[in-house]
């Protein structure tokens, strides 16, 4: 997707500053999502090794975890789509409350609202898009859980996916 605000801000703050920032938003996403995937695996020493800033990020989703999902279909589930001319890896395909589900970690150093993130919405419907296409089996529905510095509490945002199918199309297939 076009990210003109990146650029924009990436020169505003610089190239080193900017790559720093990179780095640390990766550190904290993937911490965050290997303790998700261990757990939803079922991995009783899911906390081993891991940094304890990591554990605290994780203890904020896993009661929305234990209470919403009740089967995992899929974790790190590579997808593509010939059509779309795209590919990529869906963070989880559960079942979160009777509904199949793509399911998303996002970390943020503040609190997003819901027109903040709409990229993550498309990103997730692309994702159930190409399940749907390789599978041929409908996702409906899309989980962003959230985890911010600034909160304790989680954010969570379910969306219909083919809510997003248009712009899906509009930046794959208009490109």
């Amino acid at each position: 997707m076009p990210k003109d605000y990146l650029i924009e801000w990436k020169n505003r703050i610089g190239e080193i500053e900017a790559s720093k920032i990179a780095i640390q938003a990766c550190r904290k996403g993937t911490g965050l999502h290997e303790l998700s995937e261990k757990f939803l695996l079922n991995d009783n020493n899911y906390k081993n090794n891991s940094m304890p800033s990591d554990i605290e990020k994780f203890n904020k989703i896993k009661p929305l975890l234990l209470k919403n999902v009740k089967e995992v279909y899929g974790i790190e589930l590579p997808l593509f789509s010939k059509i779309l001319n795209t590919a990529g890896r869906t963070d989880a395909v559960v079942n979160w409350n009777g509904i199949l589900s793509i399911l998303d970690y996002k970390t943020s150093k503040w609190i997003k609202t819901e027109d903040q993130i709409e990229s993550y919405f498309i990103q997730a419907s692309t994702y159930a898009i190409m399940f749907s296409c390789m599978y041929d089996i409908k996702i409906t529905q899309i989980v962003i859980l959230m985890v911010s510095d600034e909160s304790y509490n989680p954010l969570v945002f379910i969306k219909n996916s083919k809510d997003y199918y248009q712009k899906v199309i509009d930046i794959y297939l208009k490109q």
